[in-house]
């Protein structure tokens, strides 16, 4: 039920984006963003914004209801595992994982030859996005340290695999510091996203916006190219988003696209030429480079409508193909430094609620497996391998 729920949320989400109100169901909440639309009448706008406002809630609070909430202050918005994302250390061996914890969300060692889960650090702060550094001996991550207030500022830190060494990395007020990623090749710098407001949700709550991307290097923080999603291992390449083109592959009347554009690490400046425009469909993150720099990974709605699948572009050809068939949705996609699989997180069909579990794809047949069923997210000390 819960999952149908989901689904008719997801419909809105179409007749409003149709409508000009974009309609963001992940995340903290729901975002609202108003953008024009010259085909639409104000009359269809208002009708559909109308319904839109009357039925979400409703849908919403059933959905709450489904999943054995008592009331919609039970389950703020790191309940379940809304937020949770992993990395992969450098030699393969473990992921760094974020679950349920003592600040409603910990950070967690998985060792992916035993099985064995141990936890980093046990604090009161709420943390995410966990990245591993290029040593494979520190993880760069975001936290909030008044973990249950989402008012609060998030903040960058960094720390040791073992949790002795937390540092903390930025310290600005009033804003929200999140998705670190380590600056290749050295790994000494790092992008991040940073919103400047706090507000109030259309449909309740608060939301962080005003969004940009800022570089971290040498304590000093400036800004970055917010085009820029992620980095080739060597530094000298990026992934960022190119111009809306037709793409006849595509459901949709345009079709976002990659660019892959030239990267000067040393002065962390990006070329205005691009090297690579591949339309791909409806991005939605583009998250992993191959270790050999020749593959980029990323997920898209692009065969089907809110079936968000993991897909690989090959940067030599310009060949796009769809590597998982799961029919779900999919976050979270990490190539594995051996170059022969991704790892990432999808959704249950057979569970109710916002739950992930941790799958990987073979690059070579296509073969999905699960390696980790989702109460990794909800007891990770207690969990065992299926």
């Amino acid at each position: 039920m819960a999952l149908m729920i989901r689904s008719v949320l997801l419909l809105l989400v179409e007749v409003e984006v149709l409508a000009g109100v974009a309609v963001d169901v992940h995340g903290q909440g729901i975002i609202v963003i108003t953008t024009e639309h010259d085909n639409c009448s104000l009359e269809k706008k208002t009708m559909n914004r109308r319904w839109l406002y009357i039925l979400v809630p409703i849908l919403i609070l059933a959905e709450v209801l489904l999943s054995g909430c008592k009331s919609l202050s039970d389950c703020p918005h790191v309940e379940e595992h809304r937020g949770i994302s992993f990395d992969i250390s450098p030699d393969g061996k473990k992921i760094v994982f974020t679950a349920k914890g003592t600040g409603c969300r910990d950070l967690y060692l998985l060792d992916l030859e035993t099985s064995q889960v141990v936890r980093v650090a046990e604090t009161d702060m709420l943390e995410a996005d966990p990245r591993f550094c290029p040593d494979g001996q520190h993880i760069v991550y975001s936290a909030r340290p008044k973990a249950k207030n989402p008012k609060s500022a998030w903040h960058l830190f960094m720390c040791t695999i073992d949790g002795k060494d937390i540092k903390q990395l930025t310290h600005d007020l009033g804003v929200a510091d999140r998705k670190p990623v380590p600056l290749p090749p050295d790994g000494n710098r790092f992008v991040f996203w940073r919103s400047h407001r706090l507000r109030r949700g259309h449909m309740g709550g608060v939301v962080w916006d005003d969004t940009k991307k800022y570089l971290l290097s040498g304590g000093t923080v400036k800004l970055f190219p917010w085009y820029v999603l992620s980095f080739s291992p060597d530094g000298t390449r990026v992934v960022a988003v190119g111009e809306a083109i037709a793409d006849p592959n595509w459901q949709g009347t345009e079709s976002r696209s990659l660019a892959i554009a030239p990267f000067d690490p040393k002065k962390a400046e990006v070329a205005s030429h691009s090297i690579l425009m591949i339309p791909i469909g409806a991005l939605y993150q583009p998250e992993s480079w191959s270790p050999d720099g020749q593959k980029v990974a990323f997920i898209s709605d692009r065969n089907k409508r809110f079936e968000y699948e993991i897909w690989l572009l090959d940067i030599q050809t310009g060949k796009v193909e769809q590597l998982t068939h799961l029919g779900t949705y999919t976050e979270c996609a990490r190539f594995h430094p051996a170059g022969d699989r991704i790892l990432f997180l999808a959704m249950p069909k057979n569970k109710e609620g916002f739950l992930f579990e941790l799958y990987e794809v073979d690059i070579r047949t296509k073969q999905t497996r699960r390696v980790a069923d989702y109460t990794l997210f909800d007891d990770p000390l207690n969990w065992k391998q299926p």
